[in-house]
């Protein structure tokens, strides 16, 4: 029999296959983007500031991603 407490394994596996799924794609995006501009939208990339701040909600989504996983993942005690 399976403990109430153990958590889904699956969940893992699939966290981790969609965080390569959104990081190719968003690659694939950017990719897309800068060779559409003629490699124009390549400076505000390579300039370290400019390129942060553009690519952090892409960072930030893939990052907070995982711990959405977990939360999903672990069977609540008290229900």
């Amino acid at each position: 029999m399976r403990s109430t407490n153990a958590p889904k394994s699956g969940s893992f596996v699939l966290s981790f296959l969609w965080t390569i799924l959104i990081s190719l794609g968003s690659a694939a995006a950017v990719f897309a983007l800068v060779f559409g501009t003629c490699c124009i939208a390549v400076i505000p990339l390579i300039i370290p500031y400019l390129g942060t701040v553009v690519l952090l909600p892409i960072h930030v989504f893939v990052r907070l991603l995982a711990p959405e996983f977990l939360r999903s993942a672990v069977v609540p005690v008290g229900v």
